[in-house]
């Protein structure tokens, strides 16, 4: 067998099309299926290195691109409710068990691994944990007056990019990439994504699947405090928060992601 990729598309439950690939092993035996979930205004494509990197860990690998992110359809980073897209999620995970059964050659594990990028962990396990601090909470007071009758307007900003990296390379390389969104973001997505995480430590006690979170020490989008409390509340006793020293919120495209991916490979052998 040799190793193969594939693109192509399909649709959530309110017909709107969307983009995703898939990457099969070089192996007649492989050890289940991942599914990676990107984070919010960026693309499957992305991370298509890590992608590979698993397929040649002989996993079969799918992952698609959200709901106005990237080649799908849809307003640019914009959608209605937060739930949508964890519905999306579900009709995918679907999908990829269906495509992978009838069209993979070997025989694989019957194991299913969600891989999620900060909004994309939280988009279907909540895993991801932000708190509400002030400048959230006033915007969320702005938000939840205005996502009603202006749901589309986009004065919410977003942080300051050097947060996500300090590797001008890769902030250049964000400057040039036309399927990285560029906008503010919308009120409507503002509110429904601190809705989100507002909910997310409601939900840590129906967490009970095995959980690998990666924290970079160098972490500045989001608070590390709430990520170590999350990880001690879930009910899972098979759970482990890894700090990468010297890594940031963009820990999968750093020079040196090799260390990450490594981390990501020996966990998933493990299980």
């Amino acid at each position: 067998m040799t190793a193969s990729e594939t693109t192509g598309a399909f649709k959530n439950k309110r017909n709107q099309t969307l983009y995703y690939q898939r990457h099969f092993p070089k192996t007649e035996v492989a050890l289940g299926l991942v599914v990676f979930l990107h984070g919010l205004g960026e693309y499957s494509a992305r991370y298509k290195e890590l992608l590979e990197f698993l397929r040649d860990a002989k996993w079969v690998v799918y992952a698609y691109d959200f709901v106005g992110h990237g080649q799908s359809e849809g307003e640019q980073m914009y959608f209605d409710r937060f739930e949508n897209l964890v519905e999306d999620t579900g009709v995918f995970m679907e999908f990829a068990r269906s495509d992978m059964n009838s069209t993979f050659q070997g025989s694989i594990a019957d194991k299913c691994i969600l891989i999620g990028n900060s909004l994309g962990g939280l988009s279907y396990s909540r895993s991801a944990c932000v708190p509400q601090t002030l400048a959230l909470s006033i915007q969320s007071v702005i938000v939840s007056i205005l996502s009603a009758t202006f749901p589309q307007w986009r004065i919410i900003p977003g942080g300051d990019r050097n947060n996500l990296t300090s590797d001008q390379t890769i902030l250049d390389a964000m400057d040039d990439d036309p399927y990285l969104n560029k906008l503010p973001t919308s009120c409507r997505v503002a509110q429904e994504l601190l809705d989100a995480f507002s909910s997310t430590s409601l939900r840590r006690q129906d967490v009970h699947v095995p959980v690998l979170v990666l924290l970079g020490s160098d972490e500045k989008m989001v608070s590390t405090a709430s990520i170590r409390d999350y990880v001690d509340g879930i009910a899972s006793q098979d759970k482990k928060l890894l700090v990468l020293d010297g890594f940031g919120h963009l820990m999968l495209l750093k020079p040196d992601r090799q260390q990450v991916f490594d981390a990501v490979v020996v966990w998933l052998d493990r299980h």
